[in-house]
C-alpha cells in the first residue's frame, strides 16, 4: 500500500510537469503578446517537436513568424524614411550654408561697390581742393578789406 501511494504521488508529480500542446499554445501565446517574440517562436517550436500533429502549434509559428516578416518590413521602411529624411534634412542644410556664404559674398561685393563709388577720383578732389583753396582766399580779402574799411570798434577795458 505504501508503494501504491508513493508511486501514484511520483506519477502525478511527474505528470504535472508534463506539458500538453495546448500549454504550450498558451504559454507561447501569452509570451508573443508580451513582446518577445523570440522566446515564443522558441517555446512554440519545442511544443510542436514534442506535438507535431497540432495544427494549433503549427499555425501558431505561421502566425508568428509572418508578423516577424511584417514587422522587420515595416522596420526596414521607417529605417528608409529617416534616412530619406535626414537626406532631406542634409541637402537643406547644405543649401542654406551655400545660400549664407553666397549672401555674405554678395555683400561684400556690394561693399567693396560703395565704397569705389565712394571713392573720388584723385583729379576732382584735387579740383575741388583748389576751389576751396580759392574761396578761402577770396574770404580772407575781404576781410580784410572790411577790416581797413571797417568802424573803430570801442574797446571797454576790463582791468
Amino acid at each position: 500500500m505504501r508503494v501504491f501511494i508513493l508511486l501514484v504521488i511520483i506519477l502525478g508529480t511527474v505528470s504535472s510537469f508534463a506539458q500538453t500542446a495546448d500549454t504550450y499554445f498558451h504559454n507561447s501565446s501569452n509570451t508573443y503578446i508580451y513582446g518577445d517574440s523570440q522566446k515564443a517562436l522558441s517555446l512554440v517550436s519545442e511544443g510542436i517537436s514534442k506535438y507535431p500533429s497540432n495544427q494549433k502549434l503549427k499555425d501558431l509559428k505561421k502566425a508568428i513568424e509572418e508578423q516577424d516578416k511584417q514587422d522587420q518590413k515595416d522596420q526596414d521602411k521607417k529605417d528608409q524614411e529617416k534616412k530619406d529624411q535626414e537626406k532631406k534634412d542634409e541637402q537643406k542644410d547644405q543649401q542654406d550654408k551655400n545660400k549664407e556664404q553666397q549672401d555674405k559674398q554678395d555683400q561684400k561685393d556690394q561693399q567693396k561697390q560703395e565704397q569705389k563709388a565712394q571713392q573720388i577720383p584723385k583729379e576732382k578732389a584735387e579740383q575741388m581742393l583748389k576751389a576751396l583753396e580759392n574761396d578761402e582766399k577770396d574770404l580772407q580779402k575781404k576781410m580784410k578789406m572790411q577790416m581797413v574799411k571797417g568802424q573803430k570798434v570801442k574797446v571797454e577795458k576790463d582791468w
